[in-house]
């Protein structure tokens, strides 16, 4: 279900499945091209599926590593192992080098057996806009509200902290809240 996602999907979904590893609980390595004429966004991520768990972020940690390229001068993917990944999805990258573990926190099948199961999609995770209404100048010992008005692309809910950070203290009403009022000075 994309709802439980909180990101904004950039790919259809990559869904393969490696069988056969020789030694049950071993890491392949697979190279993921991205359709033509697409490159990784800002602020890509690789989402990973899981049946237990829905949609999670993909962390490098341990054995299970991603990397990204550039399309090499004949338009291929580099193959695995080569020095032109980087590690991470680097914005403008067109291929992605994916290494898990059988049985690893990323394998959905959650077995140890020789078998890798990766269901995913490549998102990317904008940030909200903000606008601040309420702002004037306005006299002194004078009651003032200001209303942030943020939005979310992918439709996250947003939480607030207003923070005084020079200036006379004033007490704040609202901190933690999407409207903040206080008195001036």
């Amino acid at each position: 279900d994309n709802a439980e996602l909180a990101t904004t999907p950039v790919t259809p979904v990559i869904d393969f499945v490696i069988g056969g590893l020789t030694q049950v609980g071993n890491t392949a390595t697979v190279i993921i091209p991205l359709p033509t004429d697409m490159t990784l966004p800002v602020n890509a991520q690789y989402m990973k599926y899981q049946s237990a768990t829905g949609w999670t972020a993909f962390v490098d940690e341990g054995d299970n590593t991603i990397a990204s390229a550039s399309l090499t001068s004949e338009g291929q993917c580099p193959g695995i192992g080569d020095s032109s990944y980087q590690a991470g999805l680097v914005e403008g990258a067109s291929c992605i080098e994916l290494t898990l573990v059988d049985g690893g926190i990323y394998d959905d099948d959650g077995l140890v057996n020789g078998q890798i199961v990766d269901p995913a999609i490549i998102s990317a995770n904008y940030a909200p806009t903000l606008s601040i209404a309420g702002l004037s100048a306005i006299d002194e010992q004078t009651q003032m509200t200001l209303t942030a008005n943020g939005v979310d692309p992918e439709g996250t809910a947003l939480t607030y902290q207003w923070q005084q950070t020079s200036g006379e203290t004033v007490s704040l009403t609202g901190a933690d809240e999407a409207s903040l009022s206080f008195t001036t000075p």
